[in-house]
C-alpha cells in the first residue's frame, strides 16, 4: 500500500507550515492556574489559600494539564494579537458545588470533582476542542479556535453528550451524585493572546450566552442556542423549548435540548442536474437563437462555488468548435469600484473593438466606422454616434448642447447600443455575457431588462451568471423571455471525477466521495478545496488506484461546510502567506498589483508568488502597464476578510485609502469611480467624516455626466456616512446643518430624475422637517420637489399646496424667477382638478414684461392647457402658436417639438386636419433631430388617436405601430402598453374585434405589472366589449365584473358609466328591453350631470337600438329627436349620420307608410357608406337592409338592400363579430334572397337561428322561427 505523504504526520491539524509547526511545538503539558472554588479567582498552582478571598483549597483539586497551549504563536508583525472567528462555546457547570464542598471532606471533593474534570479535559481534547479555562466548578471550552476543523459545532455538541455520559458513569454507586449542566452557543468572537498574561482566550457575546444557556439547563442535560441548533439539526435529535428570558438578554430566546445523535446524517441534497445536461441546455438555446436569427436569453443561477464560471468556460470551449462560433462581449461586475453604467460601457467598448486603454482618437474612429455601417441598412437611431461616444466616455458637444434630460440621454445611449449589437450580429452571432449579475449596476440591469422585452432582432445570445441572493433582480429578469438554469449539487460520481484532476495519479474511493459530498454539500469549488486540503495535510493513501483516508479516525477531522472548509484551508497556510491573503482581502477580489504590494508591504512579492503557486491568487496580465491580481474565488476572499478583527480591517483599509488617495493626486482625476473607491476604503477605515464628501463629489460628477442611477447611489452612501460621523462636518463653506440639507436635496433630485419619485419625496419631507424656521431656500426647493412628486403621483391637490408654499418662500428670498416657475406649475395643476377658471385667474396677474424666454414659453403652454380644459380650443391654439414663436427664437428644440405636437392636436379638434398633419410631421422631425425617442413615440400615439377620430384608421394603425416599435426599442413597457391599447381601440373602431382582443390581452399584463388601476379597468372593459361582440357572453360578463370591481374601489365614475352601458347591451342581447332602457336612461342622466357628452350620446344611441328591437317606432322617433338635440347632425361624422339615417328608415318601415318610407330610403341612399371602414358603417348597412327586407315595399329595392346586407356581413365576419347585428344582417339577407327566388335564403335564416340560440337570445330565436314560417 502506497502512502500519499509521510506516515508520521499526525491527524491533529491541517497545518503544514511554520505556524502549524509552532503550534505543535507549543502543544505540551502546560501548568494551569488554580481557580478558587468560592470566587473563581486564579491563583498560583502552589497556593494553599485563595489570594482573593482567603478560601482554603482542597488537596489535589487543580485540573490536570491537557494537550493544549495557553499561548498561541502567531505573526505579530502586522496586526494586533487577536482575530475574529466563529466558534462554538461550551460551558459546563456542576450544580450545588459550593454546598457540596462544605459538606464533604476535601479529599472526597477532589475524588468527585477533580477526577471528573480530568475526564472532561480528555473528552474536550479528543473532540478537537480547546480548554479555555477551569473556573472552580465550571469549565469553558472553545471549538473552532485556535484551529478550525470545519465541523466545530457538531464536535462541540458531540463532546457535550460524551461529557454527560462520563458524569453519569462517575455517579454510579455514589451517594453524593454530581449534576452537570452544559450550555453551548455559536457566534463570532475575538480570540487571541489577550490580557496581562497574554493567554489565549475568547471575548464576545457567545461566551456570555453559553454561560446563560448552561444556567437555564437542567442537571444532566445539554441545552443549545438556536444558532447552534441551526448547524447541527441534521446530526442530532433536538427538542425545541418554550421561549424563556435569560439574564442580560432583552428578548426571550428559544433554546433546544439535545436528546442524542441521529443514527444517520443524510443531509438533503437537491435532485441532481448534471453539468452535461446544463451544458446541453445552453448549447440548444444558442443553436435555436442562431437558427431562428432571434435573440435568446438564459440566466444561470447558483450559489458561490456551484460552478457557474466552469460551466461558462466549457460552454465557450464548445462554441469555438461550432461552424457559426459567436463573437463574445462580456460585462463583469464587482461589489465596489465600478464606474457608472459599467456593464453598458464594457459591452459598447467590446462591440467597438476598443481596449480599456484606447485613446479618444481610436474610439472616435471606431464609432465613425459603426456609423457608416449603420447607414447601410435601416436608418440609424437619432444621435447614434453621439450616444455611443457618450457611452465610451467621450465628451460630446451635441449632447451637452441638446438640453436633453439626463434620463433621456441614458435611454438614447441604450437605444444606440441596442442598434450596435444588431449591426454586429448581421454577419456573426453574438454572445453577450453578464458575469456576477448580482453586483450589476442599476443602469446596466435596466438595459438588460429593456433588451429582453424589446423588439431586438438578430442572433444575439444573452447569458447572465449570478447568485440567487439578488432575488428581486432575478425575479425581474426571469420574466419572459428569460430561460433559467439553476445549478444544483453534484453527486458522488462527479465528486470522484473532480478528485482525479486534483490528485492526478488516482481518484478517491466511492466511500470517500460520499463523505466529501456530505461535507461539501455537493458544491464543486468547496469539494475541490476540501480535496486539496486532504492532499496537503497528507491524510490520504493510495490503495488499488483509489485514494482512501489513511485511517478510520481521520474521518472525524474532515471539515463540514463552505466557510469552515475555506477557513481550515487558510489556517493551513504559512504565517506570512496567511497574513498576506487576509491583508489582500480588504482590496476585494480583484485589484491592481501595485495596490497589493502597498498593502502587504516588503514581503509582498514573495507572499504573492507563494499564494499564486498554491492557486489561491491569479496574476492577470491583460494590462502590462498595470497588472492585476485575482483571489481564486469570491468565497475565499469573503472568508479571509471575515477573519480580520475590526481594528485590523480599519488599519488595512487606511493603508489602502492612502494608496488610492495618492493615485488620485498623481492622476489629477475626478473620475466618479475612483472617488467612490477611495471613499469606500475610508468608510471601512471608520473615517466617515472623510468618506462622505468623496461620495458626494462622486455623485455630483456623475450627475453632470447624466449617470443618474449611479449618482443617486453615491448620494445615498454619502448620507449614510454623514449620519455616522461623530462630529459632523460642513462642505463648500456651509455648516454641518447646511451641508446635510444640500446633500439631501442632491439625493432628492437624483432619485426623482432617475425614476424613483417615492424615495425623492421621502428625502424632500426630511428636508422640510429640518427647516421649520431656518434655511428658507432649501425648504422651498424641497417643497418644489414634493410638488413634482405629487404631480407624478396624480395627487394634484397636494401638488398645489406644496407649490404655493414654495412660491411664497422663493418670493420672500427675492428669487422672483423661481417664484414665477412655481406659480405656473400651480396653475397647470388646476387644469387637472377641474378648476381651469381658477388657474386662468391666477395667470391674469402674471407679469411677463421682464420674464426670461423660458418663463414665457411655460406661461403660454400653461394657459393653453387651461383654455383647452374650458373647451376654448381656438384660444388655446393661439397661445401654443405664441409659445412656438418664442421657442423658435431661442432655439429650444425640445419646446419647439412640444409646441408643434400641441398645435397639431388643437387643429385636428377644430377639423383642420391638413394643417394638423403638417404640424404633427414637424413635431416628429424635431424629436427625431434631438433624439427624444420617448417623446417621438408619444407624438406618434397622439397623431394616431387624432387619425382614428377622423376615421383614417389605416394611417392611425400605422402611427400606433410606429409608437409600439419605438417603445419596444427603448424597452419602455409603459409605452408598449399604451400603444397596444391604442391599437386595440383602432381595431374596435374598425370592427376587427378578434384583433382587438389580441392587442388588449398583450397590454393587460403590462398594466397589471405597473399597477395602473385605471388602465387595468379600461382594458378589462375593452376585453369584455370585444368578447360580447365575438359572441362570448361568459367571458364578457367575467371581465366586465372585474372592471367594475376596480372602478368601484377607485371611485372611477367614468369607468362605471362605461360598465353600465355595456351591461345594458348584455341585457339587450337577452331580450330584457325595459331593463336595458332603464339602465341606459340612468347612464345618460349621470353622464349629463358629469358633463361627459360623448357617454351621454352613446347611451342615447343604444336606447334607440333597443327601441328598434322592441319594434316601437314612436320610441325610436323620440330618441332620434333627443339625439339631434344632443349632437346636431351637422357636427356628426359620416358614419354617425349614416347610422342615424338607417334608424330613421327602420322607424318609417315600422310605421308602414310608403311615402315617408320612400323619403327616408332615398336619403339613406345619399349617405350609404361606399366602403365599410368602421364598425358603425357595417351596423348602418345591416339596419337599413333589415328595414328594406321587412318594410312596406321590399321588392322595389331588393338588389340595393341585398348588396348592403352582403357588405355588412363580409365586414363583420372579417372582424370575428358574432352578435345581434350579425343576426340582423343574416336574416335581412335571407329574406332578400328569398324575395329574389334564391333558396339560399333559407340557409341564412337557419344560420341566424343557430347563432341566436348560441348567444342565448331565445326571444330572437322565436322571432326568426316565426319569420321563416311566414315566408314559407
Amino acid at each position: 500500500m502506497a502512502v500519499h505523504g509521510a506516515r508520521d504526520a499526525g491527524p491533529v491539524s491541517w497545518g503544514t507550515g511554520d505556524a502549524a509547526r509552532a503550534t505543535v511545538r507549543e502543544c505540551t503539558l502546560s501548568p494551569m492556574p488554580k481557580a478558587c472554588p468560592a470566587c473563581a479567582a486564579e491563583n498560583p498552582d502552589a497556593a494553599k489559600f485563595c489570594n482573593e478571598c482567603g478560601a482554603k483549597f482542597a488537596a489535589g483539586l487543580t485540573p490536570p494539564p491537557v494537550q493544549v497551549t495557553r499561548r498561541v504563536v502567531r505573526d505579530e508583525s502586522r496586526r494586533s494579537a487577536g482575530e475574529r472567528r466563529v466558534v462554538s462555546v461550551l460551558f459546563a457547570d456542576i450544580k450545588d458545588y459550593t454546598a457540596l464542598s462544605e459538606q464533604l471532606d476535601p479529599e472526597q471533593v477532589e475524588e468527585l470533582v477533580g477526577g471528573l474534570f480530568r475526564e472532561f479535559a480528555d473528552v474536550i481534547a479528543r473532540h478537537g476542542g480547546y480548554v479555555d479555562k477551569f473556573m472552580g466548578d465550571s469549565v469553558l471550552a472553545l471549538f473552532g479556535a485556535p484551529r478550525s476543523l470545519g465541523d466545530d459545532t457538531e464536535r462541540a455538541v458531540a463532546c457535550a453528550l460524551e461529557m454527560q455520559r462520563r458524569a453519569q458513569a462517575s455517579n454510579a454507586g455514589r451517594e453524593n451524585k454530581l449534576g452537570v449542566r452544559i450550555g453551548i452557543d455559536t457566534g463570532e468572537v475575538v480570540v487571541g493572546n489577550i490580557g496581562q498574561r497574554g493567554e489565549y482566550t475568547a471575548i464576545g457575546d457567545a461566551v456570555n450566552t453559553a454561560n446563560r444557556v448552561q444556567a437555564a439547563a437542567e442537571p444532566g442535560s445539554v441545552f443549545i442556542s438556536s444558532e447552534t441548533a441551526a448547524q447541527v439539526k441534521a446530526r442530532f435529535r433536538l427538542t425545541e423549548l418554550e421561549p424563556r428570558q435569560l439574564k442580560g438578554k432583552a428578548d426571550a430566546v428559544v433554546l433546544f435540548r439535545v436528546e442524542g445523535m441521529l443514527k444517520t446524517t443524510e443531509r438533503y441534497i437537491g435532485p441532481f442536474v448534471g453539468r452535461k445536461r446544463e451544458l446541453d441546455l445552453l448549447l440548444a438555446s444558442f443553436e435555436q437563437c442562431v437558427a431562428n436569427r432571434r435573440p435568446g436569453f438564459v440566466l444561470v443561477r447558483g450559489e458561490a462555488g456551484m460552478g457557474k464560471s466552469r460551466l461558462f468556460h466549457e460552454f465557450r470551449r464548445r462554441l469555438r468548435a461550432l461552424r457559426h462560433a459567436p463573437r463574445r462581449l462580456t460585462a463583469s461586475f464587482a461589489p465596489v469600484g465600478q464606474e457608472p453604467m459599467n456593464g453598458m460601457r464594457q459591452i459598447a467598448r467590446a462591440a467597438l473593438d476598443l481596449a480599456p486603454t484606447a485613446e479618444p482618437a481610436q474610439a472616435a474612429a471606431a464609432i465613425a466606422q459603426a456609423q457608416a455601417l449603420a447607414q447601410e441598412g435601416a436608418p440609424a437611431p437619432p444621435g447614434f454616434a453621439e450616444n455611443l461616444a457618450f457611452l465610451v466616455g467621450l465628451q460630446v458637444r451635441e449632447l451637452t448642447e441638446s438640453g436633453l434630460p439626463a434620463r433621456q440621454r441614458i435611454e438614447g445611449a441604450a437605444v444606440a447600443l441596442k442598434r450596435l449589437l444588431e449591426l454586429r450580429a448581421r454577419d456573426t452571432p453574438l454572445l453577450v455575457v453578464y458575469e456576477d449579475l448580482h453586483w450589476a449596476d442599476t443602469d446596466s440591469c435596466d438595459f438588460l431588462r429593456r433588451l429582453a422585452r424589446s423588439d431586438l432582432s438578430g442572433p444575439i445570445f444573452f447569458l447572465a451568471l449570478g447568485r440567487p441572493e439578488a432575488m428581486e433582480l432575478v425575479r425581474d429578469l426571469l420574466a419572459n423571455p428569460f430561460e433559467s438554469i439553476e445549478l444544483r449539487a453534484l453527486e458522488p460520481g462527479e465528486i470522484a471525477a473532480i478528485s482525479g484532476g486534483i490528485l492526478q495519479d488516482g481518484v478517491i474511493s466511492d466511500e470517500l466521495a460520499a463523505l466529501v459530498l456530505q461535507r461539501s454539500g455537493g458544491n464543486p469549488f468547496v469539494a475541490e478545496e476540501l480535496l486539496k486540503g486532504l492532499r496537503e495535510t497528507q491524510m490520504l493513501e493510495l490503495s488499488r488506484e483509489r485514494y482512501v483516508l489513511r485511517d478510520g479516525a481521520s474521518q472525524s477531522l474532515i471539515p463540514v461546510g463552505v466557510r469552515s472548509i475555506l477557513a481550515a484551508r487558510i489556517d493551513a497556510l504559512e504565517a506570512r502567506e496567511k497574513s498576506a491573503l487576509m491583508a489582500l482581502s480588504v482590496l476585494g477580489r480583484e485589484f491592481s498589483l501595485d495596490a497589493a504590494l502597498h498593502v502587504i508591504g516588503p514581503e509582498g512579492p514573495a507572499a504573492i508568488d507563494a499564494l499564486a503557486r498554491r492557486g489561491m491568487l491569479v496574476l492577470l496580465q491583460e494590462d502590462k502597464k498595470r497588472p492585476r491580481c485575482l483571489i481564486s474565488h469570491a468565497l475565499m476572499q469573503e472568508v479571509a476578510y471575515g477573519g480580520l478583527l475590526k481594528r485590523d480591517k480599519c488599519a488595512l483599509h487606511q493603508e489602502a485609502a492612502a494608496f488610492f488617495e495618492q493615485r488620485l493626486q498623481q492622476e489629477s482625476t475626478q473620475d466618479p469611480a475612483r472617488l467612490v473607491e477611495l471613499a469606500w476604503h475610508l468608510s471601512r477605515a471608520e473615517q466617515p467624516e472623510r468618506a462622505w464628501p468623496l461620495y458626494y463629489r462622486a455623485g455630483l460628477r456623475a450627475s453632470e455626466e447624466s449617470q443618474l442611477a449611479f449618482a443617486a447611489e453615491q448620494f445615498r452612501r454619502a448620507k449614510d456616512e454623514f449620519e455616522r460621523c461623530r462630529v459632523q462636518t460642513g462642505i463648500d463653506g456651509l455648516p454641518p446643518e447646511g451641508a446635510k440639507l444640500k446633500l439631501l436635496l442632491a439625493l432628492c433630485e437624483a432619485c426623482f430624475e432617475s425614476g424613483k419619485p417615492d424615495e425623492a419625496l421621502a428625502h424632500a419631507e426630511q428636508v422640510i422637517a429640518l427647516t421649520q424656521n431656518t434655511f428658507g431656500r432649501q425648504r422651498a426647493l424641497a417643497l418644489e420637489f414634493a410638488a413634482k412628486v405629487s404631480h407624478v403621483k396624480s395627487r394634484f391637490e397636494d401638488a398645489i399646496v406644496h407649490a404655493e408654499r414654495a412660491a411664497a418662500l422663493f418670493e420672500k428670498a427675492g428669487e422672483s424667477a423661481a417664484s414665477a416657475r412655481l406659480h405656473l406649475f400651480k396653475a397647470r395643476m388646476f387644469s387637472h382638478t377641474g378648476q381651469a377658471a381658477q388657474g386662468l385667474a391666477l395667470l391674469e396677474n402674471f407679469n411677463l414684461k421682464d420674464a426670461p424666454p423660458e418663463t414665457r414659453i411655460d406661461f403660454f403652454n400653461t394657459r393653453a392647457s387651461l383654455l383647452l380644459a374650458q373647451g376654448k380650443i381656438r384660444e388655446a391654439l393661439d397661445d401654443e402658436i405664441k409659445r412656438l414663436e418664442i421657442a423658435e427664437r431661442v432655439q429650444d428644440r425640445r419646446k419647439v417639438g412640444s409646441a408643434h405636437s400641441n398645435i397639431a392636436t388643437y387643429l385636428s379638434d377644430l377639423g383642420r386636419q391638413q394643417e394638423a398633419d403638417e404640424h404633427f410631421r414637424l413635431a416628429m422631425a424635431e424629436y427625431q433631430r434631438t433624439g427624444e425617442l420617448f417623446n417621438l413615440a408619444i407624438v406618434h400615439g397622439n397623431y394616431g388617436n387624432q387619425l382614428r377620430r377622423a376615421r383614417r384608421l389605416d394611417e392611425a394603425v400605422k402611427h400606433h405601430t410606429l409608437a409600439r416599435k419605438l417603445s419596444g426599442e427603448l424597452g419602455d413597457e409603459f409605452g408598449i402598453m399604451v400603444a397596444e391599447t391604442n391599437l386595440g381601440t383602432c381595431h374596435l373602431t374598425s370592427g376587427d374585434f378578434a384583433e382587438a382582443r389580441l392587442s388588449f390581452e398583450t397590454a393587460l399584463p403590462l398594466a397589471q405589472r405597473f399597477g395602473s388601476a385605471q388602465a387595468i379597468s379600461q382594458l378589462f372593459h375593452n376585453l369584455a366589449l370585444a368578447a360580447l361582440r365575438c359572441g362570448d357572453g361568459t367571458a364578457a360578463r367575467e371581465r366586465l365584473e372585474r372592471s367594475r370591481g376596480i372602478n368601484e374601489k377607485q371611485g372611477n365614475e367614468r369607468g362605471l358609466l362605461l360598465n353600465d352601458n355595456l351591461a345594458a347591451q348584455d341585457q339587450l342581447r337577452l331580450g330584457a328591453f325595459d331593463a336595458a332602457q332603464r339602465e341606459l336612461a340612468q347612464v345618460a342622466e349621470r353622464a349629463a350631470r358629469l358633463g361627459i357628452g360623448g357617454y351621454e350620446l352613446a347611451a342615447y344611441m343604444l336606447m334607440l337600438e333597443t327601441a328598434r328591437q322592441k319594434g316601437s317606432a314612436s320610441e325610436m322617433r323620440k330618441m332620434l329627436d333627443i339625439i339631434e338635440r344632443s349632437q346636431p347632425e351637422a357636427s356628426a361624422g359620416a358614419d354617425e349620420r349614416a347610422l342615424r339615417q338607417a334608424h330613421r328608415l327602420a322607424a318609417a318601415a315600422l310605421e308602414g307608410e310608403e311615402e315617408p318610407y320612400g323619403r327616408e330610403l332615398a336619403r339613406f341612399g345619399e349617405l350609404v357608406p361606399r366602403t365599410v371602414a368602421v364598425s358603425a358603417d357595417a351596423e348602418a348597412l345591416a339596419v337599413a337592409a333589415s328595414a328594406v327586407a321587412f318594410g312596406p315595399a321590399p321588392r322595389a329595392h331588393v338588389q340595393a338592400a341585398l348588396l348592403w346586407s352582403q357588405d355588412a356581413l363580409a365586414a363583420m365576419e372579417r372582424g370575428g363579430r358574432q352578435d345581434l347585428m350579425v343576426i340582423e344582417a343574416l336574416s335581412a339577407r335571407g329574406q332578400l334572397r328569398l324575395l329574389c327566388g334564391e333558396s339560399s335564403g333559407q340557409a341564412d335564416f337557419a344560420r341566424a337561428e343557430r347563432l341566436a340560440s348560441r348567444l342565448g337570445a331565445l326571444w330572437l330565436t322565436d322571432r326568426l322561427r316565426h319569420a321563416g314560417a311566414r315566408i314559407t
